[in-house]
């Protein structure tokens, strides 16, 4: 028996708002979702649910990523250390 599906639809997400439903692929529910992070936004994009939920996806990239100085250096990507 499949597991239930989360509604995310109308919530938000960082700079994310959920619109539809998109798909379940391999085993992952998909959401189409509107981005509003600025002027390079990419508009559209499809996220996985688990990726929303945990907060690991917050934008459609554009604004590529954001540097917490909180978070350990080897943890950042940083090409600097």
């Amino acid at each position: 028996m499949p597991a239930a599906r989360i509604d995310l639809a109308g919530r938000s997400f960082g700079f994310l708002h959920v619109l539809e439903f998109d798909a379940i692929r391999a085993k992952t529910a998909y959401w189409r979702c509107e981005c509003d992070c600025g002027p390079d936004c990419l508009g559209i994009i499809t996220a996985r649910a688990t990726r929303l939920l945990a907060g690991i996806t917050e934008q459609c990239g554009a604004l590529g990523y954001r540097k917490d100085p909180d978070r350990p250096a080897q943890q950042r990507h940083d090409p600097a250390v």
